[in-house]
């Protein structure tokens, strides 16, 4: 996961595991919302596990912009 991660400029912020409806979340950075998504499809396209991802915001960003 790690290699696939770097290959798009991405990197591993944290791992948690989580009994119950998710075994992990993962938090990736990505350069850009387009690498990001070329990540998520590289690991869907790759059949590891299934995935789902959400953009997140600081919440000063949040605030600011709702």
């Amino acid at each position: 996961m790690n290699d696939l991660v770097a290959s798009f400029d991405g990197k591993i912020e944290a791992i948690w595991a989580t009994p119950g409806r998710y075994d992990f979340i993962t938090v990736v950075d990505f350069p850009t919302p387009e690498a990001g998504l070329k990540a998520h499809t590289k690991f869907l396209e790759i059949g590891y596990f299934q995935a789902e991802s959400s953009e997140a915001f600081d919440m000063e960003t949040f605030l600011t912009t709702v």
